[in-house]
């Protein structure tokens, strides 16, 4: 498989109709070289630390008020 030319994070506040859309744009994203991240995090990762040094080139921020008002998101934000 190649290897997705983009690498784009997902932000956004954790709900099932968000990631059923996050994989449907996923889905939609990848047959044009890009790779949407949701939630890449790996068993036993420090989600704070991991949340700073996400490797991407892009970012999808779903807004909403429990997005804008997570930590989470604002620290996602940031790293952008």
């Amino acid at each position: 498989m190649k290897e997705a030319d983009i690498k784009c994070l997902l932000t956004h506040k954790c709900s099932l109709p968000v990631h059923q859309l996050g994989q449907r744009l996923r889905d939609a994203l990848r047959e044009h070289g890009i790779q949407l991240l949701i939630d890449p995090f790996r068993v036993g990762d420090d989600v704070q630390t991991r949340m700073r040094t996400f490797d991407f080139d892009a970012l999808v921020f779903f807004s909403s008020p429990e997005s804008i008002a997570s930590q989470p998101c604002q620290l996602e934000l940031r790293t952008a």
